[in-house]
């Protein structure tokens, strides 16, 4: 956790560089978060950030430790940063229905799937929760096996671990009480929407960074060829629940 320029303070992904010099994931960071933010779905506030040189000092003096270890990291970039929340717990599934509208939860199902995101499950829900908000965190692995997932669609099919996500069998049982006519709805209504070109300017400023952001392309590319194939993505969703 460090402090910004503007006071706050953000915890700050450093990746292991061996890692990171074989894909860009504060590229995934960063497109998960803009594309959460289109699908009204909370999120920290996120901006790119330098490790303060200070800071690296002081962690040297009384951590030398841990001061190896950012070494092994990739902590010369500006990296992605997520102001700090205090006072949150992690989300328990068995408070989603007192926390979280139904709507939200189709809505973070189908964004976790969109994005291929498979790291939010039971043992690693990855939100954060108040007694009236929660806010999803952890998007390194989103985008990740876009071919094999592309040919899975193909034919009708999600990838095989979306039936472990956190809400598969909350939603599960809704479609089979309510049945699967109105779900995903706000999904796809704010996805039909949402404005997908400032993708382009977080791969411009990544660039300018010395990040490498080939695969970036192939994100944007997946995610419009999901949004002109929407109506097939929702009945794919629909499908996996029943």
């Amino acid at each position: 956790m460090a402090l910004a320029d503007d006071g706050a303070h953000y915890a700050i992904k450093l990746f292991k560089q061996k890692d990171a010099n074989q894909r860009c994931y504060t590229g995934a960071e960063a497109y998960a978060h803009y594309v959460a933010k289109q699908l009204d779905l909370s999120v920290p506030d996120a901006v790119l950030i330098e490790l303060p040189k200070n800071l690296l000092k002081l962690v040297e003096r009384v951590s030398p430790d841990k001061y190896a270890d950012i070494l092994g990291r990739d902590y010369e970039r500006p990296a992605f940063a997520t102001k700090y929340l205090s006072n949150l717990l992690t989300f328990s599934p068995a408070l989603s229905k007192k926390y979280i509208e139904c709507g939200d939860i189709e809505t973070i199902f189908a964004f976790d799937t969109l994005i291929l995101n498979e790291d939010r499950k039971f043992r690693k829900p990855n939100i954060l929760r108040s007694r009236h908000n929660y806010f999803l965190i952890d998007h390194e692995k989103s985008f990740e096996g876009i071919p094999y997932s592309q040919s899975l669609f193909n034919i009708g099919t999600l990838c095989p671990y979306s039936k472990y996500h956190l809400f598969f069998k909350i939603l599960k049982k809704k479609a089979k009480k309510e049945g699967t006519k109105k779900l995903f709805e706000n999904f796809e209504y704010l996805f039909s929407i949402a404005s997908l070109n400032g993708l382009k300017d977080i791969r411009h400023q990544l660039n300018s960074l010395n990040y490498n952001t080939d695969e970036c392309e192939l994100w944007e590319n997946y995610l419009k060829e999901k949004k002109q194939n929407l109506s097939k993505f929702i009945t794919t969703l629909k499908s996996s629940l029943k």
